[in-house]
């Protein structure tokens, strides 16, 4: 059995609010799995630093647990 979550990095579009940023509707995205859900932070900005923003552009870091 691996980690229990993912750590996920979007690019939220220009006029999106923050709450509605998702995986649906983002421009791009990064996903780690973490073992526990305090590393979610820390690993999501890591990867939010790989994924470049244009302007009014943003980054949202979220936790998910993991399906199965």
């Amino acid at each position: 059995d691996g980690p229990g979550f993912l750590a996920v990095a979007l690019v939220c579009p220009i006029g999106t609010a923050g709450s509605d940023c998702s995986r649906d509707n983002a421009l791009d995205m990064a996903v780690q799995p973490v073992a526990m859900v305090t590393e979610c932070q820390a690993v999501g900005q890591v990867l939010a630093t790989r994924l470049s923003l244009a302007p009014g552009e943003f980054h949202k870091v979220a936790c998910e647990r993991r399906k199965g």
